[in-house]
């Protein structure tokens, strides 16, 4: 009998051990960011606003960094991180960003969230720095906005920021725009900013297969969208079954669309020059 008790025991234990390894070599291969450290670093100043990177965590599903906002001056601001590139690459951004009330005289924390899934699609194993650019409103008005702004974690060596593996169709002074790759009826390119200024990109002109496209589905992702000077944007274009079906399109042979930079406003509110690249053709 107290050998059929060792032996259950024994059985039990096995199975518990046999259970458990798995679990926890699972989550290790599964993280595909690795470790990183920031330090608490001012990384802009005027208007008399200041905001420091105050930490950084890698949680089980994003990537959380956090700031302090303080504000010495004399109006109750609302800051923005209007939008925001990781090594290189565009991560996030909107018109109106995440933003937090910070009164005058007055400091608060605010976060922005990378999704760690962003990273592995994008291959960025080593979160290496961040470029960010801040919004600042006062009586629900945009006021003021800052430059593009970095600091870098401990993994920033200054190289092996993003770069694309296939060269540019297109290239001139102002973009570059080449192709990625395709999945099933999905076509992935990139798109960068090689100006002076923060821009604002949009698709225009597609076609497929000697067909005007509308971008269908993916119309309001594709217009308008952030780019920071000097960033990528990696973008997808997908072709609408029914504008296949409408145009008796059985192959994609040809895709074009050129992209248009909004030039936006100067600090006098003069507007500036919008620049158009040449039409970028890509055959299957």
């Amino acid at each position: 009998m107290k050998k059929i008790k060792n032996f259950i025991l024994m059985l039990l234990t096995f199975t518990i051990i046999f259970v458990s390894i798995p679990v926890s070599s699972v989550n290790a291969s599964n993280d595909y960011l690795t470790s990183f450290t920031v330090s608490k670093k001012v990384i802009y100043k005027g208007n008399g606003v200041s905001v420091s990177v105050d930490k950084a965590k890698k949680g089980s599903r994003n990537v959380e960094i956090t700031f302090v906002v303080k504000n010495n001056s004399k109006k109750d601001y609302s800051i923005a991180a209007h939008e925001y590139a990781v090594n290189n690459l565009m991560a996030g951004g909107s018109t109106y960003g995440s933003d937090v009330d910070v009164p005058s005289g007055n400091k608060a924390r605010f976060t922005i969230s990378i999704s760690k899934d962003w990273f592995k699609q994008n291959g960025i194993k080593n979160f290496k720095k961040l470029d960010i650019m801040f919004w600042g409103y006062y009586d629900h008005m945009k006021e003021w906005e800052s430059p593009k702004v970095s600091f870098s974690t401990n993994k920033d060596n200054g190289k092996g920021y993003y770069k694309p593996k296939k060269t540019p169709k297109v290239s001139d002074d102002n973009i570059d725009i080449g192709y990625v790759s395709k999945k099933s009826d999905t076509y992935t390119f990139y798109v960068k900013n090689k100006t002076d200024m923060e821009r604002r990109w949009s698709v225009e002109n597609c076609s497929v297969n000697g067909w005007a496209y509308d971008l269908g589905s993916a119309k309001y992702d594709l217009y308008s969208e952030p780019i920071l000077n000097g960033c990528y944007a990696v973008f997808e274009l997908p072709i609408d079954k029914d504008f296949k079906k409408e145009n008796s399109i059985k192959k994609i042979k040809k895709i074009e669309f050129d992209i248009e930079f909004d030039g936006g406003f100067d600090d006098d509110y003069n507007h500036i020059e919008e620049i158009k690249s040449d039409k970028i053709t890509v055959k299957f």
